[in-house]
């Protein structure tokens, strides 16, 4: 294989770990964007409601922001 590919791959003899995996671990723990809006469909005000923008945990659950998501798109909603 390739030898830059193989010094990602160095095992920390240590603690028998994959040196990268610390990094891996840090990622999954951060957070995505996400960008929730409603479907043209589903618009029943002009100007349509400006889209959410939400910055929420990787291993979160999704209906977590669904809070927020409905008081974004109340007026849409109660229209």
């Amino acid at each position: 294989g390739d030898a830059r590919a193989a010094s990602y791959r160095r095992t920390d003899t240590k603690k028998g770990n994959d040196m990268g995996s610390g990094i891996q671990d840090e990622h999954w723990r951060g957070a995505i964007s996400l960008k929730l809006e409603l479907h043209a469909d589903e618009v029943t005000t002009v100007p349509p409601p400006e889209p959410l923008f939400i910055l929420a945990p990787r291993l979160g659950y999704l209906p977590q922001v669904s809070k927020q998501a409905l008081q974004q798109f109340k007026v849409s909603r109660d229209l």
